[in-house]
C-alpha cells in the first residue's frame, strides 16, 4: 500500500486506540502509540501505514493535529492523595492524561467518572470536571458514559417543549384532507412500541387489491424553521436503546399526537396502492388523510392469528379479515419482488432482556416471524411508489440509495461463492445474480452462516438527492417515507410531498429544495451512522456484562470470521468473542469458517464490549484454511441496520 496522507477526524473508541475518518467516509485503525497526542473529536492530519487486510482496518498515524475538539471528554478521575488536584486519564497505558485542580473538580471523588472539558493544550493538558457521573466501575455509569459520548442531545429546551404543547388533535391545515375514521386500519408493531408512525388496510378490489399505507402526519405539526424542526435537525434520528428511546422529537408528539393509537382521529398522509395478478402495480394514490386505527397489534398477535394456534384470540370479523387478506397480499408481492433479485439476508441479530433496574437478565437470537416480514413489505412497497412517483414528476426528493459493491468487494464475493463451488458472472453483476448464488449456496448442506460475510462486502445505504437505485433491494426508485416520527429524512419528503399535494410547491420552493437536499442528505447520513453506533456499543456493553457470570463455562460455536491475531466464534444464544491465537494467523492456522468448536469463555472487559474464549476441543476434525486464500475482509463484524 502506498503512504499517503490522509486528513479526518479522530475517535477515541477505546482508551487504548481510535481511528481517524476522513470526510468521504475512509476509516483507519489509529494504536495509542500512533496517536500523536490526539483526543476525541480532533480534526487531523494523518499518514496511512498498512492497508487493510482480512477484516482489519487499514492503519494510520496521527501527524499533525489540524483543530482540537471543544466536546467534552469522559474517563475516569483520579485523586492524588494529599495533593490540591488529581487527573482524568485517557488513554491505557496511562500516558495522557488532563490535569484538574481542586478548584476546577466539581466536587468529583477518586475513581467517579467524569466528563472533562479541556481548557489548556500546552506540554501538559488541563481541564474543568462538567458533571460527576457515578463510580467509574458500576455498569449504568458506564452505559451512561456511552450515551453521553455519542453526542446524542439528551433533553428538548423549554422553546421547544412549549412549542409542542400547543398543539392539539383539532389542528390541520389540509383544505382537502380525507376522513377514513370509519375504515378499518390497524398497526402492528411491537408489545412495547409507543411511537407508532405507520398502520395498513387492505381491501379485494376486481383486480386484486388495494393496499393503504397509512403515516403519521407529522410534517403537519413540525414546521420548517419552527422550534421543533431546529431540534429535530438538531437530532436527525432517534435511537433506540435496550432501555430508552433518545427520540428525535418531543414525547407530546412522538407518543402523543403523532402516533397512531386507537380512540382518536389521527392525521396521516396516506398512500393507496392497486395490486394486481403476480403483484403488478396498477396505480398509486397519495393523499391527506385522517385515521382512527380499530386495533394496536402486536407481532405476536398477528403471527397467532395466522397460524390459528390459539395462543391469541382470534379478532372480531373485519380485522380478521384484513389480516387474512394482508398475509395472502403480501405473499404475492414477495414472490414478485424475489422473482425481480431482492436480497434477503436473514442476518442473526440478538436480544438483551433487561430487569427494571437496568441489569441484563437473559440474551437470545432474535426471531424474524412473518408478521415482521408483513410489515417490511408493505413499508418497502410504499417507499419504493412514493420515490417513483416523485422522481417522475421531476421534483427535488431525498432518496435511499444503495450502490453495487465496488470492484474489490465483487472480487471477494467471487472468491468467497467459489469456496463452496458456486460462480458469480465477472464483471458486473445484478442483485437476481447475487441473491441465485447466495439461495444456490444455502442449498448446500453443511453450509455455515455466511450473511454477515456477505453484509460486510456490499455498499453501505446512505441518503442522496438523487435516485441511484438501491442494489440490495433490487429497486430503481426507493426513499424513506414511512418513519417521520423517528427519521428527518422522512419528515423531509413529506414536506415536498404536502406542498405538492396543496399546489404550493412554486418555482420558487423547488430552488430551495435543491439547495438543502444534498447538503441534508449527507448529514442524514452521517446521522445515522452515530446513532447506530450508540445502539451497537449498548448493545455491546449489556452482552459482556451479562457474560460477566459465565465466566470459566463452556459452549459449543461456530467460527464465524477471523483477523490477524484472532478468530470469532458465535455461541447458542448469539453472542460472539474472539479466540485469541498468540501470534498473527497468517504465520500458522486457524479453523476454517463454520467450523464447530467447543470454548471456554476465559475473559470479558465489559467497558469495552471484550468477550474473549479459548478452545476446549474440536467437535470435527477441523479443516484447515490456506491464509493467503481467505477473501478481504473474512469475518469482519456488522451489524444489520435498523432499516434498509
Amino acid at each position: 500500500m502506498k503512504r499517503r496522507k490522509i486528513q479526518g477526524t479522530y475517535s477515541q473508541s477505546d482508551p487504548r486506540f481510535g481511528f481517524v475518518e476522513t470526510p468521504t467516509g475512509e476509516k483507519f485503525f489509529v494504536g495509542y502509540r500512533s496517536r500523536s497526542g490526539a483526543l476525541d473529536g480532533d480534526f487531523v492530519e494523518a499518514i496511512s501505514e498498512t492497508e487493510g487486510a482480512e477484516g482489519k482496518t487499514a492503519e494510520a498515524k496521527v501527524t499533525k493535529i489540524l483543530a482540537r475538539t471543544r466536546k467534552p471528554l469522559f474517563w475516569t478521575f483520579r485523586k492524588n492523595p494529599g495533593k490540591s488536584y488529581g487527573f482524568v486519564f485517557l488513554t491505557v497505558p496511562e500516558r495522557q492524561n488532563v490535569y484538574v485542580s481542586d478548584r476546577d473538580s466539581n466536587g468529583a471523588l477518586d475513581g467517579e467518572a467524569v466528563s472533562v472539558s479541556v481548557e489548556g493544550y500546552g506540554k501538559d493538558l488541563s481541564g474543568k470536571i462538567i458533571e460527576r457521573l457515578g463510580p467509574a466501575d458500576d455498569f449504568n455509569t458506564e452505559r451512561e458514559i456511552l450515551v453521553r459520548k455519542s453526542g446524542l442531545p439528551l433533553k428538548f429546551d423549554s422553546e421547544t417543549l412549549l412549542e409542542a404543547e400547543r398543539f392539539s388533535e383539532s389542528d390541520d391545515t389540509s383544505p382537502n384532507r380525507e376522513d377514513l375514521s370509519m375504515e378499518t386500519i390497524i398497526t402492528i408493531d411491537g408489545a412495547d412500541s409507543k411511537d407508532l408512525d405507520d398502520a395498513i388496510s387492505v381491501k379485494r378490489t376486481p383486480d386484486g387489491f388495494e393496499l393503504g399505507v397509512h403515516i403519521a402526519d407529522v410534517a403537519e405539526y413540525v414546521r420548517e424553521n419552527s422550534a421543533l424542526d431546529r431540534e429535530a435537525l438538531r437530532r436527525w434520528t432517534s435511537a433506540y436503546l435496550s432501555d430508552r428511546v433518545i427520540p428525535m422529537l418531543p414525547e407530546r408528539l412522538s407518543n402523543g399526537l403523532c402516533s397512531l393509537h386507537p380512540g382518536g382521529k389521527k392525521l396521516c398522509l396516506s398512500v393507496f396502492i392497486g395490486i394486481g395478478a403476480q403483484g403488478r402495480i396498477t396505480n398509486v394514490r397519495i393523499a391527506e388523510t385522517k385515521i382512527n386505527s380499530a386495533r394496536k397489534c402486536t407481532y405476536e398477535e398477528v403471527q397467532s392469528w395466522k397460524d390459528r394456534d390459539g395462543s391469541h384470540p382470534l379478532p372480531h370479523g373485519e380485522i380478521l379479515r384484513l389480516v387474512d387478506d394482508a398475509f395472502e397480499l403480501a405473499g404475492i408481492v414477495d414472490m414478485r419482488r424475489d422473482a425481480e433479485g431482492r436480497i434477503d439476508f436473514e442476518i442473526p441479530e440478538t436480544n438483551v432482556e433487561l430487569w427494571p433496574d437496568g441489569e441484563p437478565v437473559a440474551i437470545s437470537l432474535r426471531e424474524r416471524k412473518a408478521s415482521h416480514r408483513l410489515i417490511e413489505t408493505f413499508m418497502v412497497l410504499a417507499n419504493e411508489e412514493i420515490s417513483r412517483s416523485f422522481s417522475k414528476l421531476g421534483i427535488p426528493f431525498v432518496y435511499r440509495v444503495h450502490e453495487p459493491p465496488s470492484e474489490e468487494n465483487r472480487a471477494d464475493l467471487r472468491i468467497l461463492f467459489k469456496k463452496y463451488g458456486i460462480d458469480l458472472p465477472h464483471g458486473d453483476f445484478s442483485p437476481k445474480e447475487l441473491r441465485e448464488a447466495y439461495l444456490r449456496m444455502k442449498a448446500k448442506p453443511g453450509i455455515p452462516p455466511i450473511e454477515k460475510s456477505l453484509l460486510s462486502r456490499l455498499s453501505k445505504a446512505r441518503y442522496s438527492e438523487n435516485p441511484l437505485w438501491h442494489f440490495g433491494l433490487a429497486l430503481q426508485y426507493y426513499s424513506h417515507f414511512t418513519s417521520p416520527i423517528r427519521r428527518y429524512p422522512d419528515l423531509q419528503i413529506h414536506r415536498i410531498i404536502k406542498e405538492t399535494l396543496r399546489g404550493k410547491l412554486s418555482a420558487e420552493r423547488k430552488r430551495h429544495y435543491v439547495e438543502i437536499l444534498p447538503v441534508r442528505a449527507k448529514r442524514n447520513s452521517e446521522s445515522e451512522r452515530r446513532a447506530e453506533a450508540l445502539e451497537r456499543e449498548i448493545e455491546g456493553l449489556e452482552t459482556a456484562r451479562f457474560m460477566e457470570k459465565e465466566i470459566g463455562k463452556e459452549f459449543d460455536s461456530i467460527v464465524v470470521g477471523a483477523s490477524k491475531f484472532a478468530y470469532y466464534v458465535r455461541i447458542p444464544n448469539g453472542v460472539e468473542g474472539a479466540v485469541f491465537l498468540g501470534k498473527r494467523a497468517d504465520e500458522g492456522t486457524f479453523p476454517e469458517f463454520g467450523t464447530p468448536v467447543r470454548v471456554k469463555l476465559v475473559r470479558v472487559e465489559r467497558a469495552y464490549g471484550r468477550i474473549d474464549f479459548e478452545p476446549v476441543r474440536m467437535k470435527h476434525a477441523p479443516k484447515i484454511q490456506d491464509p493467503a486464500k481467505r477473501p478481504k475482509g473474512f469475518g469482519k463484524k456488522r451489524r444489520q441496520p435498523r432499516s434498509k
